[in-house]
């Protein structure tokens, strides 16, 4: 072959080639987005480091042994698996802070997630409280960092850089189209010591500043906020273009979705609505929404139809080993016997037998435990330190105060059903020691520091703590049975 024939044959090869990639360009710039797409999104919220099973008091009706993160794990991935269209899974913030692992700050929490796995999450308030004071900030930094998937938030703000936390939003390829999910955080909690590093816009303006950005980028939009049920209402009915919002914060169980007609008017959407979501609390269940799409004007795709459901995470579920195995290495720790009791103590009654702990252990003529910061009671038989830590929400210090009878009942009357050692109420009175109080005559007190700081009842009272908490006192008494 010449050297000329060959110049030729090469230059003719290479236009051949040119048209043909010009041509799948081409197609594949045209070609048309899909009719119809389904999706699915999972989603939780509120975790609140609720890795284990537990017992829940749903309104008066104690369930037992329900929820557990390797549950969780077994039902999203059998979703997953006979869904036969793309799944998108999400949390609305609160992952950790409580729990018997707490003082982990999150790392198997987030550990866990990786492996389930999530594909997204916004931050929660509690993200901000997962340590004491300024060891707040580096674990909460930590965790973004251990994150193996997105963390979105919108509106908020590093003071020292001016520059967003995370990302405000992703955009995930799903089905054909574009999802855009952005995130937001309620701004109550600024005055909080651990959240001065941090400033937290306003969501609401937020959402209408940075929507045009992600609707030209995006098919279809979900908030994903930390906002509580009642914000959700208000950015969907003020702001149009959110087609989903998967909310948390208010623990609210919205076993049917809200849908909210939006004010705004929006060229181009369609529905003119917003679908809210939003999970309960502690993963007693799993939300599902399941959405068919169409295309709207524009490149927008809207839904032609959805259910949703709250789906009971309880012992029916095979927990999933590899979930297990994360978290009972986390565990490990506190495995060890404290002591044994020989009948159970139950939810409903740990409020009053904790109490009874503390009144001893502080010297004190009455005490009181809030219901609210009972999680779960305890078995019979062997006692591990890990069964006394998942009693409490919160690992709080007892302190022991004087207060007048006045107080007294006011504090006790600003709680439902607390647990009560040494005193109880009679037809409205309050008695003592068997004995109606007078609501001039002092009397001492112990109870969590907590409750003791931010109760209006007992506001300039100084409080003494006598350096025991809750799981302290309970595991004395415990090693000596």
């Amino acid at each position: 072959m010449s050297a000329l024939y060959r110049s030729r044959y090469y230059s003719v090869a290479l236009i051949i080639c040119v048209i043909i990639t010009l041509q799948f360009s081409h197609a594949g710039l045209c070609a048309e987005k899909p009719a119809r797409v389904e999706l699915t999104i999972l989603h939780t919220n509120d975790i609140h480091g609720h890795l284990f099973p537990f017992d829940y008091d749903d309104m008066g009706n104690y369930l037992m042994d329900v929820g557990g993160a390797a549950r969780r794990a077994t039902l999203i991935r059998q979703i997953k698996s006979t869904a036969g269209n793309p799944v998108l899974v999400m949390d609305a913030g609160d992952v950790f802070q409580r729990g018997p692992l707490a003082d982990q700050f999150g790392a198997p929490d987030f550990k866990v997630m990786n492996a389930i796995p999530y594909d997204v999450m916004t931050l929660g308030n509690n993200e901000f409280k997962g340590a004491p004071g300024a060891q707040a900030r580096q674990v909460l930094l930590d965790r973004i960092k251990d994150a193996k998937f997105p963390i979105v938030s919108a509106n908020v703000y590093d003071r020292s850089s001016g520059k967003l936390l995370v990302d405000p939003y992703e955009i995930f390829d799903v089905g054909g189209i574009k999802v855009g999910i952005i995130g937001l955080l309620t701004a109550r909690d600024q005055k909080l010591p651990q959240t001065q590093w941090v400033r937290v816009d306003d969501p609401i303006a937020t959402m209408k500043a940075i929507l045009p950005e992600v609707r030209a980028k995006a098919d279809f939009i979900v908030a994903l906020t930390h906002l509580g049920v009642a914000q959700d209402i208000e950015l969907a009915s003020v702001v149009g273009g959110i087609d989903v919002i998967i909310g948390g914060d208010s623990h609210t169980w919205l076993f049917r979705p809200i849908f909210v007609k939006s004010s705004e008017p929006v060229p181009g959407w369609a529905v003119g609505g917003t679908i809210i979501c939003q999970d309960g609390e502690w993963g007693k269940s799993l939300g599902r929404l399941d959405l068919t799409l169409r295309p709207a004007e524009g490149h927008a795709y809207k839904p032609s139809s959805y259910s949703a459901k709250l789906i009971d995470v309880d012992s029916s579920i095979k927990p999933a080993n590899d979930i297990t195995a994360i978290i009972d290495a986390a565990a490990k720790p506190y495995m060890v016997k404290i002591g044994n009791l020989t009948a159970p103590i139950s939810e409903k009654d740990a409020p009053s037998w904790v109490a009874a702990r503390m009144r001893t252990a502080a010297g004190a003529q009455v005490a009181v435990e809030p219901a609210e910061n009972i999680e779960n009671g305890l078995k019979s038989g062997n006692v591990t330190m890990l069964d006394i830590r998942a009693m409490f929400s919160f690992t709080n210090n007892v302190a022991k105060l004087t207060v007048s009878g006045k107080q007294l009942k006011s504090f006790i009357l600003s709680y439902v059903d607390p647990g009560l050692s040494g005193a109880e109420l009679r037809d409205g009175d309050l008695y003592v020691g068997g004995d109606k109080a007078s609501p001039a005559q002092t009397y001492t007190l112990a109870v969590e520091d907590y409750y003791a700081l931010h109760s209006a009842s007992l506001a300039g009272t100084p409080v003494h703590s006598i350096g025991k908490s809750t799981v302290d006192i309970v595991a004395m008494y415990l090693s000596t049975r």
